[in-house]
């Protein structure tokens, strides 16, 4: 009777041992595909994750080489600014220089044709050439002292600019004066006038040709006997030539 009742326990214990297994190859079996599912959503998250960091990283580097690409650019810009000015202010000294040139030379040709025109004979020549150097020193002297006395008006109407306001516009004598250069680009003119009249800065000249007001000009740099004055904006009623008269 005992061991009939331990063979029943055995075999119970080997049906629910049975029964176990079977659970766990169904749940197995079950679950299998759900976890490959999973394993493989883990692989894909993975490798995505993986790119989407090497894109970041390399929209990082591409920021940051567009940042420095940016800076030099700017320093280039502002680089071609400065030699922009520098070109505009040295074209502008040269065109002075080429119209004084010019004068010099028209200048030395008339003179040169009142000698041909006079038939002097040379011993007079001579003479003469000695007188005109003396008279040449003389009229250096003259204009020095010239000179000095519109240098000293330049700094005293520079020291009464000094206490005006900002935008006001200096009072000048009465002056006449033509358009020698005319720079459209730059959008300035060279007049033949300066601080030997009596122009400064910032002064305002009207333009005319024919006697009709064609625009208005504002002194930007004045020299003995020359100046450099831009055109001012909505002024402009007919191109600027060459000739044209200027006064105040």
């Amino acid at each position: 009777m005992r061991n009939s009742k331990v063979l029943v326990l055995r075999i119970s214990l080997v049906l629910s041992l049975c029964a176990a297994v079977a659970v766990f190859a169904i749940a197995h079996l079950e679950l299998r595909p759900r976890i490959q599912t999973l394993s493989r959503e883990r692989d894909e998250f993975k490798t995505s994750s993986e790119q989407n960091r090497a894109r970041a990283m390399k929209a990082e580097m591409s920021a940051r080489e567009l940042s420095e690409r940016l800076g030099e650019a700017q320093s280039r810009a502002e680089a071609a600014r400065r030699e922009s000015t520098r070109t505009a202010d040295e074209n502008t000294r040269l065109l002075i220089d080429l119209e004084e040139s010019r004068a010099v030379l028209h200048s030395a040709k008339q003179e040169l044709a009142r000698w041909n025109a006079i038939g002097i004979p040379p011993e007079q020549v001579a003479s003469l050439s000695r007188d005109n150097k003396a008279l040449a020193s003389q009229l250096s002297q003259l204009q020095a002292n010239h000179d000095r006395l519109a240098r000293d008006y330049a700094n005293a109407q520079r020291l009464l600019d000094s206490v005006l306001p900002l935008d006001a516009v200096p009072d000048l004598p009465p002056m006449h004066g033509a358009v020698l250069v005319v720079d459209p680009k730059w959008n300035f003119v060279v007049l033949d006038i300066g601080e030997a009249k009596g122009l400064v800065k910032n002064g305002v000249l009207t333009v005319s040709r024919e006697g009709k007001l064609i625009g208005k000009v504002k002194v930007r740099r004045v020299e003995s006997h020359r100046s450099i004055a831009d055109i001012l904006p909505g002024w402009e009623i007919a191109e600027l030539r060459e000739g044209d008269q200027v006064m105040n």
